[in-house]
């Protein structure tokens, strides 16, 4: 099951998305800079009108969107800034020409590709920050947060939220199967999971397990069922401290893995 994509900070747009005047003027207004980068290099009202769409939403999401989910204000608020008429269209003719203004706004903005191999490419750098982060957190959303802000520091272009999902949630598997299997290791090692192994065993005489037992809830505060919960509380106690077998997980992995348990 894929994480919400709006559990987590991973920028998006789409064509019916409705864009405040406040967040047009901040996030798509055409610098002086960029208009005079626009002007130099781009012949042709298409070629740069086409060319600041693709710059001002890259910049602003960290990925490059498809032409049709562009939102129709973003094009108008575009087209105003650089003087075009009204009845111009936002398309490419060739696939190429798209490729080369890809290529040359990543160059301007001093962003590195996805697709990079090597040592540090942002893939090994999103491996590194999700092993980090699956230390202490549990949640695949916590998790990709924190690695779409390690990519964002070292100037990354983002991938596919699909993909960054995959990553995370495969790593984040990883860490918990080690930190299981270290439980299981510490709790064999003293004895303790043939005792736990047992309680799903329902015993002679018995209607049901110490496993059903043990997930029973308190009853009513009366004198007689206090004076059974007291023998219960013995009985857990036999089993002995538990809290040195979990020392090494963090507090908040171990509430959320309490409540996965309990679900």
């Amino acid at each position: 099951k894929m994480t919400s994509l709006e559990r987590t900070a991973y920028p998006c747009l789409s064509a019916q998305k409705s864009i405040s005047g406040k967040t047009l003027d901040t996030c798509y207004t055409i610098t002086t800079e960029e208009l005079g980068y626009i002007n130099q290099y781009l012949r042709g009202n298409r070629q740069r009108f086409n060319f600041a769409i693709q710059l001002k939403t890259f910049q602003n999401l960290g990925y490059f969107i498809d032409i049709s989910e562009t939102p129709k204000s973003i094009q108008e608020f575009i087209k105003k800034q650089l003087k075009l008429p009204h009845n111009l269209k936002y398309f490419y003719d060739h696939p190429k020409t798209l490729l080369r203004h890809k290529d040359r706004i990543r160059e301007y903005l001093k962003v590195t590709p996805w697709s990079t191999k090597g040592e540090g490419s942002a893939q090994r750098v999103a491996m590194h920050a999700a092993y980090t982060a699956s230390q202490t957190m549990n949640h695949p959303a916590d998790i990709i947060n924190f690695v779409l802000e390690a990519l964002k520091r070292k100037s990354f272009e983002l991938p596919a939220f699909s993909t960054i999902d995959r990553l995370v949630r495969h790593v984040r598997s990883k860490i918990n199967q080690g930190i299981f299997q270290r439980v299981t290791d510490y709790l064999k090692a003293h004895h303790i999971l043939e005792k736990l192994d047992k309680f799903l065993l329902v015993e002679k005489d018995e209607s049901y397990s110490a496993y059903q037992k043990l997930k029973e809830s308190p009853k009513a505060p009366t004198v007689t069922n206090f004076r059974d919960y007291v023998s219960y509380h013995d009985w857990l106690m036999e089993l002995g401290c538990m809290e040195p077998y979990l020392k090494d997980i963090t507090k908040i992995k171990l509430k959320q893995f309490a409540e996965e348990a309990k679900s």
